[in-house]
């Protein structure tokens, strides 16, 4: 007689923080190469929102969230820390701390010099987080990759670093990819497909808790973080796109 060992799925504990931020006025405002709003590069050019989620953890553990003290999380090892910036119900994404590094070149626009008057007095105190590699990437937009022709059952992956501007798929039962996601970014029309087990997102982790920041008031992050980030998406009750309006 053999005995066969139980097996039960763990997942592992995680902390996250979700600290608002904007720019901070000292540079001029940036545009991209069609004239629209970009996000600041410069060092010094963003900067905290005071209140809200600022400084407050949230521990994943158990398939539930809770929030926990900062000195719960001292010690811990940080995974990833990226930036990033909702503007007309676009996601701009920089894979690092804005506040802590410049982002890309650190230009303003290639025509417009900074005010070299401009003094730091940032009073960031996030000194313990291990991120003292500069990151060089600029803000890039959210992007998709897609399942394979002969895999399409299997879900759209946000990122940064695939070409596609949209979900590959999407089914019309998947409410929560309408509550997490602005039109832009969910599957055309013709894309839509009523039959399981086609469709679905998952992606990197920072991102997807921006999604989840991104669809609430500043005001209702904490809330949709503790009632969200669970091992199954658990939806809010907050009115479809209300943290995307800017």
């Amino acid at each position: 007689m053999s005995l066969q060992p139980t097996h039960q799925v763990q997942y592992p504990r995680c902390w996250v923080s979700v600290d608002p931020i904007r720019p901070s006025g000292r540079f001029p405002q940036r545009t991209d190469e069609t004239g629209h709003w970009a996000p600041p590069r410069p060092l010094g050019s963003n900067e905290y929102v005071p209140g809200y989620t600022t400084r407050r953890w949230f521990e994943f553990s158990d398939w539930r969230t809770r929030e926990v003290d900062s000195q719960e999380v001292n010690g811990k090892p940080r995974y990833k820390t990226y930036s990033f910036y909702m503007h007309n119900q676009k996601l701009w994404i920089y894979r690092s701390d804005a506040l802590r590094h410049q982002v890309g070149d650190g230009s303003v626009n290639p025509e417009i010099t900074p005010d070299e008057s401009s003094s730091d007095d940032d009073d960031d105190d996030s000194s313990d987080e291990d991120d003292d590699n500069e990151c060089t990437e600029d803000w890039v937009p959210l992007k998709f990759a897609w399942p394979a022709e002969d895999r399409l059952a299997r879900p759209s992956y946000a990122t940064t670093r695939c070409p596609h501007d949209r979900m590959r798929l999407q089914r019309p039962d998947q409410l929560v990819l309408r509550q997490l996601l602005p039109d832009q970014y969910l599957a055309a029309p013709a894309a839509q497909m009523a039959s399981r087990p086609f469709g679905g997102l998952i992606g990197e982790l920072p991102i997807l808790v921006a999604f989840i920041a991104y669809s609430v008031r500043p005001s209702n992050v904490d809330g949709a973080l503790l009632q969200c980030l669970r091992r199954a998406y658990r939806p809010h009750d907050r009115p479809r796109g209300e943290g995307c309006e800017s």
